[in-house]
């Protein structure tokens, strides 16, 4: 069984204009292995609560690598922050990439380019 609804309309354009062999970059959203708190609790400091939710995020991709792997891409980054990858690999094992439980999304990566409005300083004005 197949998981399409995982890709992006982006992604599912670019599928249907590829072949199986050709390496597509992309980016995969996990889920969380375990609800962590966003904030801190009580007694618990920033620093811990982040180290906490980076060690989630790291713990939940680690399969989702070795599937990558298996399949013959490769992992070129990882954003804790948005609980998300960057990979290369082949189109064909997409759909099989897609089944794991834990991986939310698959897209294509995007650019970032400069807003067009003002840049605001750090005292607030631009």
């Amino acid at each position: 069984m197949s998981h399409p609804d995982k890709f992006t309309n982006g992604l599912a354009a670019k599928l249907r204009r590829s072949s199986e062999q050709d390496v597509l970059d992309i980016v995969v959203e996990v889920a969380p292995s375990a609800p962590v708190p966003r904030t801190p609790s009580a007694g618990v400091s920033r620093a811990a609560a982040i180290a906490a939710q980076k060690q989630a995020f790291f713990t939940a991709a680690e399969p989702i690598e070795a599937v990558i792997r298996l399949l013959g891409g490769e992992v070129t980054d990882r954003a804790w922050i948005t609980q998300s990858m960057r990979a290369r690999m082949p189109a064909g094992g997409l759909r099989r990439l897609a089944q794991h439980d834990r991986v939310t999304t698959v897209d294509l990566p995007r650019g970032i380019s400069a807003d067009a409005g003002p840049l605001l300083t750090a005292a607030g004005q631009g």
